[in-house]
């Protein structure tokens, strides 16, 4: 079965993906932080688009009570999803690193609309370790729960 990343979440990470790559272009303090923070976020954004995000594709069908045998084939995504937790939550101790350095420059140059760009990936950040991580994990829980290994 595939599980494809909800669209909600992948236009999310391409637009601020899309923000800080122009900003990167910029000379500068501001540029050089968008830069170091697109360094940060890539590989852990592929990390997440790869296995945290897929199973949330069932949060929709779960919900509605809708259980097939192949939704066990999002197993090993969220056994990932909760063995790479640790490491996904220290990425996002260095993005948040990366992001005040980034509101600091934007802040400096007078760019406000680059100081609210950290501040609603902050809070993408927050979202996701709140809500986003743990529910993918206990799709995973549920699964094995109600259909066995």
């Amino acid at each position: 079965m595939e599980f494809p990343v909800p669209e909600s979440l992948r236009a999310e990470h391409d637009e601020i993906r899309g923000k800080l790559i122009h900003t990167a272009r910029e000379k500068g303090r501001l540029g050089s932080a968008a830069a170091g923070l697109l360094r940060a976020l890539k590989p852990h954004g592929s990390r997440e688009e790869e296995f945290v995000f897929p199973p949330l594709a069932l949060l929709f069908p779960l919900a509605g009570g809708r259980l097939s045998a192949e939704m066990r084939d999002v197993l090993p995504l969220t056994d990932k999803m909760k063995q790479e937790l640790p490491s996904l939550l220290a990425e996002h101790s260095t993005i948040v690193t990366a992001l005040r350095k980034f509101k600091e420059a934007a802040l400096e140059e007078k760019r406000p609309d680059c100081a609210d760009l950290a501040d609603r990936v902050i809070t993408h950040i927050q979202a996701e370790e709140d809500i986003l991580y743990p529910v993918s994990i206990l799709i995973g829980e549920y699964v094995k729960l109600k259909l066995g290994r």
